[in-house]
């Protein structure tokens, strides 16, 4: 049945759904209808449906000129039908079972929303056979054995898992993900603080694996979020939710707020690398060989920035392929134990640095394997 959601939780549900959507192969290994089934989703969410003209789409999205003809260049049409297109082929296979569905109806760029009522289960229980007698002698000590397996397996599953532990500052305000701008080209250009070719929403592939994985971790811990593009952030919007800012070079906040870090970005003209500010001699930089074997790293932090007196938490590589693993890392279970088990007690109430390294090969990631931690 069609469904407007209006509650914080049900938006939420349609993030998620969104982003499962997003990662779909029809969907992710394209830049132009990612875009624009993201843009027309949020207008939505923010009662906003009304903005969504054709016009408008091509001004916002594919950065048409406010005058152009849209009887000409009809980019807006043609990638509305082909998502349109996209989105019934996914709803008839891999989503067919999901409870909530997206839905663009023919002839508009509103997009609707349906959720799929599931029905219980009924579930029958054997009945039980009669016991055999057993001596009264034994009654006791399988009571205490009971109790103290109940009472362990109690505490076994209220016992925080390390992603929880590691994400437990993300709330409870709703959290703002925050990708860099696109990267057109193996490696980005250095950037600069302030630099106007920040206007585009387009995100690369990696950053939106990364926002899928950290979005459904983060449902999972039934915390809400947001996405907002980091051209767009401004102080206020960092002083009122903690932040996860996805990418290093393409973003202009995680190069402001990992500037005064013990780990951080150095971008110069010659390359860009990790440089350990209590030791300069550690430093950590990309390079490939012959073979399109690459070796990249990245930096994650969670840390309490005092200029925004909030959360902050970086996932950047020092190119895609390490934001990729990077993302991968915070959201793993495995890798974050092992963390767990190189960090000292108490971690997850300090702020953590973590370097990672990761070797890449025909765009393939290796396991990331931590190189360097720092706690304070």
């Amino acid at each position: 049945m069609r469904w407007v959601p209006v509650t914080v939780a049900e938006k939420t549900e349609v993030r998620h759904e969104l982003e499962d959507v997003l990662t779909a192969p029809s969907f992710v290994n394209s830049k132009r209808y990612p875009a624009f089934l993201r843009y027309v989703v949020e207008k939505v969410l923010h009662g906003q449906a009304e903005e969504l003209k054709e016009r408008t789409l091509g001004v916002e999205i594919f950065h048409r000129a406010p005058d152009y003809d849209s009887n000409n260049d009809t980019i807006v049409r043609v990638t509305a039908g082909e998502v349109r297109r996209r989105l019934a082929a996914y709803y008839d296979g891999h989503g067919a079972q999901h409870a909530v569905k997206i839905v663009l109806p023919l002839g508009s760029y509103i997009p609707e929303f349906f959720r799929m009522e599931g029905r219980l289960v009924e579930r029958g229980f054997p009945v039980p056979m009669p016991a055999a007698r057993h001596s009264r002698r034994w009654v006791l000590p399988m009571i205490a054995a009971v109790a103290v397996a109940l009472l362990f397996a109690g505490w076994w599953t209220f016992r925080e898992t390390s992603v929880e532990r590691f994400w437990k500052e993300a709330g409870p305000a709703s959290v703002i993900l925050s990708p860099g701008t696109i990267v057109t080209s193996g490696f980005p250009p250095v950037v600069q603080y302030g630099d106007s070719t920040h206007d585009s929403v387009w995100v690369s592939v990696e950053s939106s694996t990364a926002i899928a994985r950290i979005t459904r971790m983060l449902g999972a811990q039934k915390k809400d979020f947001s996405i907002r593009p980091a051209a767009s952030l401004t102080l206020t919007d960092l002083r009122t939710n903690p932040v996860v800012l996805i990418g290093g070079f393409n973003n202009d906040w995680t190069m402001r707020l990992t500037d005064g870090l013990r780990f951080h970005l150095c971008p110069v003209k010659a390359g860009r690398y990790f440089m350990d500010r209590e030791d300069p001699k550690n430093i950590w930089q990309s390079h490939s060989n012959a073979q399109e074997r690459v070796l990249d790293f990245a930096l994650i932090a969670k840390f309490h920035d005092s200029m925004i007196d909030n959360t902050v938490f970086v996932i950047a590589g020092l190119n895609k392929g390490g934001t990729d693993a990077a993302s991968e890392f915070v959201t793993t279970k495995r890798f974050l134990d092992l963390l767990d088990r190189q960090l000292p007690r108490g971690w997850e109430k300090r702020n953590v640095e973590v370097v990672l390294e990761t070797h890449s090969v025909s765009n393939k990631n290796s396991a990331p394997k931590i190189v360097a931690t720092h706690v304070w």
